[in-house]
């Protein structure tokens, strides 16, 4: 990774950019600084394109910078110029298959990222933007077996590969999967919170209330704070039909708000929560004892 390339003279710099591309990628801070050290890079290259203009290397490392700096047209004709200069440059697809995903042209991602999966079949990075590309194409199943092999081939992915693969397979309706796919994840990366979270909204759409209670209490533990742990009990008991618990749980969360420090309770998030838990209890109150008896005895 690499937050900033003061320049791309001379060979020693061509080197570390070029081991940069096979990485996997760039990190840029946002703002007129990332955009003018681009720029600068993108004039620089095209000097010595201008000298040496069969390289199609250099389109190839061009096409990157412009696609970094979203200029998504630029960047298609400079890898396009770099397969035609050499049709086995294997990294040319892969790039342009990431430009077209950017510019919302799925498809055309697709062709590309094919033929780089097809090239460099144990690149975990294609297989993982052809999951991508496949998933804007609404071809789930296809595209859970390139997530799955690329998790396979790098399994130490960021969170969000894992997260994303998740989605994908909730929203083609495949819960189960999509559990295990965060559990797997999460033996990997550690209890991350935010693929915890999503376990658990996939384990109340698939009615696993107690899996649900137990993916909450690990997303906070004994030592954090328990107003906001309280109200999202509060709600999963009352999802699962446990009226009565559910009550006694919001009227916990209650009470524990109202001892706040009133620099907490006047925080919007606070007040917010503060206003759930009380239309919660106003909606069981409502209900009426009736509601309630018939609950206990299920």
């Amino acid at each position: 990774m690499l937050t900033r390339v003061q320049s791309l003279r001379g060979r020693s710099a061509r080197c570390i950019f070029a081991a940069i591309f096979c990485a996997g990628g760039f990190l840029w801070s946002a703002g007129a600084a990332a955009h003018d050290a681009l720029g600068d890079q993108i004039a620089a290259l095209t000097r010595e394109i201008a000298a040496d203009p069969d390289n199609a290397r250099l389109y190839l490392r061009r096409g990157e910078l412009h696609r970094l700096d979203r200029e998504l047209p630029a960047a298609l004709a400079d890898y396009s110029r770099a397969r035609r200069l050499d049709p086995g440059l294997a990294a040319v697809d892969l790039g342009a298959g990431r430009a077209f995903l950017e510019a919302n042209r799925p498809a055309e991602a697709k062709s590309s990222l094919e033929r780089f999966v097809r090239a460099r079949p144990d690149d975990a990075r294609g297989r993982l933007e052809l999951a991508r590309a496949l998933v804007g194409l609404g071809s789930r199943s296809a595209a859970d077996a390139h997530y799955a092999r690329a998790i396979a081939l790098a399994p130490d992915l960021r969170p969000d590969v894992y997260f994303e693969r998740a989605k994908s397979l909730r929203a083609a309706g495949r819960l189960s999967a999509a559990i295990q796919a965060l559990d797997e994840g999460i033996a990997r990366l550690g209890p991350l919170a935010s693929l915890e979270e999503l376990a658990l909204e996939v384990e109340l759409a698939r009615k696993n209330y107690d899996g649900a209670l137990a993916r909450l209490d690990r997303i906070f533990p004994p030592t954090a704070r328990q107003e906001t742990r309280l109200a999202r009990r509060g709600e999963i008991l009352v999802a699962a039909g446990k009226r009565i618990e559910a009550r006694e749980t919001f009227r916990q969360a209650q009470r524990l708000i109202e001892a706040l420090p009133s620099r907490l309770r006047q925080t919007r998030a606070i007040q917010r929560l503060e206003g759930r838990v009380r239309s919660s209890l106003e909606s069981l109150r409502v209900a009426g004892p009736e509601r309630e008896k018939t609950d206990a005895k299920s």
